[in-house]
């Protein structure tokens, strides 16, 4: 669905060898708990918005450990400094 905010491949047929239709989903008619997940999913992975929004949540990712060390490093050079 070009220019929807939905998982990839959410809509969908289950096909068998002679090519009938075995089970379908139809994401355009899906319940509000479906479609609830359906848009939640590229937005939690950054599908959404390419490569540039992909590494922009590596980075907001990486902030707080990188803030949980920079404060034991700094916390461990005061106490060094106190004794």
């Amino acid at each position: 669905m070009p220019g929807r905010l939905r998982a990839a491949g959410s809509s969908w047929v289950a096909v068998d060898r002679c090519a009938r239709a075995l089970d379908r989903f139809d994401a355009r008619q899906a319940s509000i708990t479906a479609s609830t997940y359906l848009w939640m999913e590229p937005l939690h992975f950054g599908d959404w918005g390419g490569w540039p929004l992909k590494l922009l949540y590596c980075l907001l990712g990486m902030t707080s450990g990188i803030l949980a060390i920079t404060g034991f490093v700094l916390s461990a050079m005061k106490w060094r400094h106190h004794s």
